[in-house]
Formats: C-alpha cells, structure tokens, sequence
C-alpha cells in the first residue's frame, strides 16, 4: 500500500487494532513500526513515516524512542 493512500481514518483504525492486540502500554518505536509494516503491507522507511504523521496529529507521543497511544 502506498504511504499516500493510508489516510488519518486509516491510522486511527490501526492504533484502535494495536490497543485491541498489544494493550495501551508503551512500546518501543521498532515494535510500533513493525506491526505498522505488516498492517499497512508496506515497507519500514514508509511506517516510520507514518508514525512521524501519527506523533503530528497527536495520536501517539514519542519520547526517547518510546510510544505511547494518547488517542482516546
């Protein structure tokens, strides 16, 4: 899939999967990105993208290569 097609819709139904799947605990940015790239069936430089689009519409924060899911 295309880092252009996955719109903010699309995002937010990843973070409600990942919250479902893995809890609302923080996790390491690689595991974010990872199951980013198996979701999304893109490659890594493309969820790291979208994990940078996530952070500016502040659906998650990242500090110190830590992410946290502040979507509520």
């Amino acid at each position: 899939m295309c880092i252009e097609d996955i719109t903010d819709d699309d995002l937010l139904e990843f973070l409600g999967w990942f919250a479902d799947w893995h809890g609302r605990k923080s996790v390491a940015d690689s595991v974010m990105t990872t199951c980013m790239t198996g979701y999304f069936k893109t490659y890594h430089k493309a969820a790291d993208g979208l994990l940078t689009r996530c952070r500016k519409l502040h659906l998650v924060d990242v500090t110190k290569g830590i992410v946290t899911i502040t979507m509520q």
